[in-house]
Order: C-alpha cells, then sequence, then structure tokens
C-alpha cells in the first residue's frame, strides 16, 4: 500500500515510523462513520452532503485517493461485477469526505485548546 496508514476490515492499520496524530485522528474517525453507514444510512448520506458542501475539495481528494478502484471498476468487463465494485466505491468515497471533513474539524479545534489543559497530572 502507498498509504501510511489505513482502516481495513474493522481494523486501523499503521506502518511503521510513519505515524503523526493526524493519521491517528483520521484513521479512528473511520470506526464510528463506518458505523453510522452500517446502522442509519440516511444520517450517513447527510452528513456526506453536509461535508461536501462546507467543503467541496474534499470530495476530489477522495476520489484521487480511489483512483486505482475507480481503474479497477473502467477496467471490469463483468458487469455484475462491475456494479458491485461501483456501489462499493460510492460508500468508501462518502465515508472518506465524512472522515476527512470531520478530522479538520477535530485538528483545528485542538490546535485552537492545547490538550495538556485536558490532561491531569
Amino acid at each position: 500500500t502507498r498509504k501510511k496508514a489505513f482502516f481495513y476490515q474493522g481494523k486501523v492499520y499503521f506502518i511503521e515510523g510513519a505515524l503523526t496524530t493526524d493519521m491517528v485522528f483520521h484513521e479512528f474517525a473511520h470506526v464510528p462513520v463506518r458505523a453510522i453507514a452500517n446502522t442509519n444510512p440516511e444520517l450517513f448520506d447527510k452528513l456526506f452532503q453536509e461535508a461536501i458542501a462546507a467543503s467541496p475539495e474534499l470530495l476530489n481528494e477522495a476520489l484521487d485517493e480511489y483512483a486505482d478502484l475507480r481503474d479497477a471498476i473502467n477496467n471490469e468487463t463483468d458487469e455484475t461485477a462491475k456494479e458491485a465494485l461501483k456501489a462499493k466505491y460510492q460508500s468508501i468515497v462518502k465515508e472518506e469526505v465524512i472522515v476527512k471533513a470531520l478530522t479538520k474539524a477535530s485538528l483545528l479545534e485542538a490546535k485552537k485548546q492545547p490538550l495538556d489543559r485536558y490532561i491531569k497530572t
């Protein structure tokens, strides 16, 4: 994989030596977003629409990240498999947009308020 971290089959993976705070926020945000996608599709779609309305560039970023899957769809000759890949691609892109929006908002808030004020010593 070219990514330094990823969420796959319900688990978060990090490539050794490449861990950043941004990556941790991003990858762990997939867990609740995926749960929302599976349990409340209407809310999932609403979050996606709100995210791209607030930051339209997130859609292009997500589409670019999954260009390999888009290419696989274009190269698939079996129509049933192609439709299954399209559905997966749409869901993955929506999830990625929501995660990017949540991560962006969380990191902006964290930078405004130093974390040490939340840590009791």
